[in-house]
């Protein structure tokens, strides 16, 4: 660490802060900011150094996990249904159709963020509401899987209360998803509070 932003990261006694204990009205960082003038060294406000520095991996950091767990899922899933070997733990040469598949996932991902002038907002609005509508799709044949006596047998089926539990919560996804999809797609009829 730069030997002038160390004194926004200490305490009082010298030890480092935790993160929660980081701001410009703590006494310790008031403190860490007097330590510099005495030492000559400019006086460097470490919530301006925390937020210019620190607020932009924020957001890559989930950006790289939300794209690299959606293109291997999908990587995966595609592989399956065209019987190809898949897997982290398999090498290329083992399987370079699923491979392939992720790069080429990822690389749709990234270009499509890169677009010049491209409405942000709208593709992740786009996707939350495309994700809305297909995850209660998919929750109803899981739901008919768990009603499948053949599959799961009498001691695995559902019961009658599991069944109430379950259409309950899909009915109320699918509303939700339905108005999620309705204020994406008509913004006037959800007139924003002031």
């Amino acid at each position: 660490m730069h030997p002038l932003l160390v004194g926004s990261y200490l305490g009082r006694d010298g030890h480092l802060l935790p993160p929660a204990r980081w701001s410009d009205d703590s006494q310790d960082t008031h403190a860490a900011c007097s330590r510099r003038r005495i030492h000559g060294e400019p006086r460097i406000p470490g919530d301006r150094y925390r937020r210019h520095h620190h607020r932009p991996m924020a957001t890559v950091l989930p950006a790289v996990l939300g794209t690299t767990a959606i293109s291997l899922s999908s990587a995966w899933a595609f592989s399956e249904v065209r019987g190809w070997k898949h897997g982290l733990d398999t090498k290329f040469k083992e399987a370079p159709g699923f491979y392939t598949t992720y790069a080429l996932c990822t690389l749709a991902a990234a270009s499509l963020v890169l677009i010049p002038s491209a409405p942000l907002q709208l593709i992740i609005l786009g996707v939350q509401v495309l994700a809305g509508i297909i995850l209660p799709s998919a929750i109803i044949f899981l739901q008919l899987l768990l009603n499948d006596h053949k599959l799961l047998g009498d001691r695995w089926v559902n019961k009658r209360w599991n069944n109430i539990i379950n259409w309950t919560i899909i009915i109320i996804l699918f509303a939700l998803s339905l108005i999620l999809a309705a204020q994406v797609m008509v913004p006037s009829l959800f007139p924003a509070q002031s």
